[in-house]
């Protein structure tokens, strides 16, 4: 519990700052559920079967629960991956419960908080010499005078140097075993 609001972002780079930079032994999975969220009642059976079976990837940033929709390049709202409905990989970090890799999130974190005190942003992610939907959004923020509060930017931007990608549940009719009421606060 904190002693005062920190904000969104705040609270995602403050959460698991204990973060096993060795993987721990896999003896914890840590799932981050925001307060608008609502999960499955199968969501645990289901993360706990994708950490015993993709936990020692070394290209994997994290596990999420959600039904990924956006097209990174410009936003569309069609993505969707034909396969047989298994989970895929894609470059775009998920946070509707989001379950970090420990490693991942670990450097992660160090590699954040020397980026921001330099003063650098990730304004730059692009596909294809076009800004991708996240840029726009940030620089978007930015032109408006917003603070952007954007930590996916960062990760996503920390994925796309070390060649990190997210694992996604591709179940049938685009369900999933998280979503978001996407309420304002």
């Amino acid at each position: 519990v904190r002693d005062k609001n920190v904000g969104l972002v705040g609270n995602w780079l403050g959460c698991w700052k204990d973060a096993p930079a060795d993987g721990g032994g896999w003896s914890t999975a840590v799932v981050v559920l925001e307060d608008d969220m609502e999960v499955s009642s199968l969501y645990w059976r289901w993360l706990k079967k994708m950490w015993g079976n993709y936990a020692f990837r070394t290209d994997l940033a994290g596990i999420s629960l959600q039904y990924q929709h956006t097209r990174g390049s410009d936003g569309a709202n069609t993505f969707h991956v034909t396969n047989g409905d298994k989970p895929y990989l894609y470059k775009i970090p998920g946070s509707w419960g989001f379950s970090p890799h420990p490693i991942a999130w670990a450097k992660f974190l160090a590699w954040q908080k020397s980026k921001a005190e330099s003063g650098y942003e990730p304004n730059d992610l692009q596909f294809k010499g076009k800004d991708v939907i996240t840029t726009r959004w940030w620089k978007d923020m930015r032109g408006r005078g917003q603070d952007p509060r954007m930590w996916t930017q960062w990760y996503l931007r920390f994925m796309e140097d070390n060649k990190l990608f997210c694992l996604y549940p591709n179940l049938p009719m685009r369900h999933a075993f998280a979503a978001s009421w996407n309420e304002q606060g």
